[in-house]
């Protein structure tokens, strides 16, 4: 059995890659190479996804639930 804490750990790294995987999107809009919306979106929408599980398991270790929401 996970760790809430370790889970939010992983979490907080995904979101991290995320956003550095959106900002080298928005890059390549701005330099004017072609980059799918769909791939714009749906790397948003995952992003968005990863930081709520983050915030949620934040929430359970603040409150010392160290494995599962109970």
């Amino acid at each position: 059995m996970t760790s809430n804490r370790t889970k939010r750990n992983i979490c907080f790294a995904l979101t991290l890659l995320g956003v550095v995987t959106i900002l080298g999107r928005a890059i390549e809009v701005f330099m004017g190479y072609p980059v799918k919306g769909w791939q714009l979106a749906s790397q948003i929408i995952i992003t968005f996804a990863l930081y709520g599980a983050y915030r949620n398991y934040s929430q359970a270790v603040r409150e010392d639930k160290i494995f599962g929401h109970k």
